[in-house]
């Protein structure tokens, strides 16, 4: 997936607070040189002309009806897909957070009860708990603080079963948080055997 910015019109949408479209039309003072410049310490590189990005802002525009006028825009071009940026950089700029949303969704319904049985027989029978892809144990990092953590890895994804169907022990897999977010970071999921052979590659 390819992200196509263009702040000469998107000020709305990624630089200032409150900003409307109208106003944004009505304002012929701004150039977009400010959030320009703090875009560019964030990704690490300056914007540059894309014939292919250009027939997509072109055609994003019309739809909204809107001229474009300014005929020398550049582009950032990011590719998100299954990878955080190559090139992030820590910026001294400040953003605004901490406003309060309400979301609704749904979510798939976890069993407590079977994750606790699969940490009770997994720890009857190591006598420990442990990562199984990386072996870290957080009782031994970490002291009573860490005592009896583990996280569980659904093998079969919840999020593709049908409403009641049943998920056995052995689709469970006790997990580090580190080895977690990254079995789960992209699409199809990584397995447990082959995560596990990524670490030893590294090693």
């Amino acid at each position: 997936m390819k992200l196509m910015v263009n702040l000469d019109f998107h000020q709305a949408d990624t630089g200032y607070l409150y900003n409307t479209k109208i106003r944004h039309l009505n304002n012929s003072t701004k150039d977009g040189k400010e959030t320009n410049s703090a875009i560019n310490k964030i990704i690490g590189y300056t914007p540059s002309p894309s014939d292919e990005l250009e027939s997509e802002y072109i055609l994003f525009t019309s739809k909204l009806g809107i001229d474009p006028n300014n005929k020398n825009r550049k582009y950032w071009k990011l590719n998100l897909q299954g990878n955080d940026f190559s090139n992030n950089t820590v910026s001294n700029e400040g953003f605004p957070e901490g406003r309060l949303i309400e979301r609704k969704h749904k979510s798939r319904e976890r069993n407590s009860k079977l994750i606790t049985e699969v940490k009770a027989d997994f720890l009857k029978k190591q006598k420990r708990l442990y990562c199984t892809v990386c072996d870290f144990d957080f009782e031994k990092k970490y002291g009573e603080r860490g005592r009896e953590f583990i996280e569980a890895h659904h093998t079969k994804p919840v999020s593709d079963m049908i409403p009641g169907q049943e998920t056995k022990k052995e689709d469970i897999a006790l997990v580090c948080s580190n080895c977690h977010r990254i079995l789960h970071k992209t699409r199809p999921w990584l397995s447990i055997e082959k995560l596990k052979k990524i670490i030893i590659s590294k090693t």
